[in-house]
C-alpha cells in the first residue's frame, strides 16, 4: 500500500534566466495586470539556462518522498529520452514508477520557464502538453491512503469523476489542487466533485476566480473565501498567498501562517507544489493543521532559494528542525 499516489503532469523543464524582459503594468485585464515584454524580432540574451524536471504530480511526489512517505506517481510519458529521464529522476527520489504509463503516439510534456531576474524570481511558463493529455485512471489496481490530484488536461472531467468514484469505493482521501482547465469550469463544473475532496488547495487568485464563478458580488476577504469554498464540500480548504503566507479553514477555525522570510528569492517555480507536498505530508503523518501549515511555508520558502521546482525540497529531519 502507498501512503500517497499523485495524478497529473510530468514535464521536462528548460529554465531560462534573463534580465532583458520589461515589466508592463496594465489594468485592461484584471487577470493579467502584469505582462513581461521583449523587443519584437530581437535576439534576446540570457544569463543562463538549466535543464530540470517539473509537473505537479512529479513535484509533489518527490516532495512527499523526501518526507519519508511511500509514494507512487500516476503519470503518462512519451516513449522518448525525456520520459526515461523523468522516470529515472523519480526512481532516484524513491518514488515508485509502477503506475507510470507510456504513450505510443505523443511525446513527453515540455515546459520553458522564463525567469525575470529583475522581478524577484517571478516567472512565466510556456507549456507544451502532449502525453499528459492522455492520462487516465489506468488498469493497474492500487491501494493508498491518499490521492493527490494536480492540474489535469485532455479528458480531465472524465478522469476526475473516475478518480472520485474510485476513491470513494476504496475509502481513499483526495487532495485536489485544480489547474487552469478545472478553474475555468467554475462552480458548475466542479461542485459535485468537491464533495469527495478532503483537502482543497488553491492560491488566493485561484480561490477568488472559483468563488466568483458562482457569485460575482461575493465579498473577497480571504476568510470569507475559505468559508465559502468549504461550504461547497471539501473538509479542509487551504488558500496560499505567496509572500504573505497561507491560511486554512476546516469548518471550525480559520488558521493563518505567515510566510518564512527569504533574503533573496531566486526562482518561484514549484513553490506551490512544495507547499502542497509538505502540507499533505504533515497531515498524512498525523500532524495537526497548524503544523501542516508551518511545514508548507517552510518547504515553499526553501524551494524558491534555488533554480528548479524540486531542487530545494526539504527532508523530514530538515523540515522539523528548520526554524521559521
Amino acid at each position: 500500500m502507498f501512503d500517497v499516489v499523485t495524478f497529473g503532469g510530468a514535464t521536462r523543464d528548460i529554465v531560462v534566466r534573463t534580465t532583458a524582459g520589461k515589466l508592463i503594468t496594465t489594468d485592461h485585464n484584471l487577470r493579467a495586470t502584469k505582462l513581461l515584454g521583449f523587443e519584437y524580432g530581437a535576439k534576446i540574451p540570457v544569463l543562463r539556462t538549466y535543464d530540470n524536471f517539473g509537473g505537479g504530480a512529479c513535484n509533489v511526489a518527490v516532495g512527499l518522498a523526501q518526507l519519508g512517505l511511500r509514494v507512487a506517481c500516476r503519470i503518462n510519458l512519451g516513449r522518448d529520452l525525456d520520459g526515461l529521464r523523468i522516470k529515472k529522476n523519480l526512481k532516484a527520489a524513491k518514488v515508485s514508477g509502477e503506475l507510470i504509463s507510456w504513450d505510443k503516439k505523443e511525446r513527453t510534456d515540455l515546459s520553458v520557464v522564463i525567469i525575470d531576474e529583475n522581478g524577484g524570481g517571478d516567472h512565466i511558463v510556456f507549456v507544451d502538453k502532449n502525453a499528459s493529455n492522455n492520462l487516465n485512471l489506468g488498469h493497474k489496481k492500487f491501494t493508498s491512503q491518499w490521492i493527490y490530484i494536480s492540474s489535469l488536461t485532455g479528458e480531465w472531467l472524465t478522469l476526475l469523476k473516475e478518480l472520485a468514484q474510485f476513491a470513494a469505493k476504496k475509502k481513499i482521501k483526495i487532495v485536489f489542487n485544480p489547474g487552469l482547465a478545472q478553474l475555468s469550469a467554475g462552480y458548475e463544473g466542479l461542485h459535485e466533485i468537491l464533495h469527495n475532496v478532503e483537502i482543497l488547495v488553491l492560491t488566493l487568485d485561484e480561490a477568488i476566480e472559483l468563488v466568483l464563478s458562482k457569485n460575482k458580488n461575493f465579498s473577497l476577504l480571504a476568510g470569507n473565501i475559505a468559508r465559502e469554498l468549504f461550504s461547497w464540500g471539501p473538509k479542509i480548504v487551504v488558500v496560499t498567498e505567496g509572500a504573505k503566507g497561507a491560511s486554512t479553514y476546516d469548518g471550525k477555525e480559520l488558521h493563518f501562517q505567515e510566510a518564512v522570510k527569504i533574503s533573496e528569492v531566486v526562482d518561484t517555480t514549484g513553490a506551490g507544489d512544495a507547499f502542497s507536498a509538505a502540507f499533505l505530508g504533515a497531515i498524512a503523518l498525523g500532524k495537526d493543521i497548524k503544523t501542516a501549515l508551518l511545514w508548507g511555508v517552510k518547504n515553499g520558502a526553501n524551494v524558491i532559494k534555488d533554480y528548479g521546482a524540486q531542487t530545494g525540497l526539504l527532508m523530514r529531519k530538515e523540515i522539523e528542525k528548520k526554524e521559521a
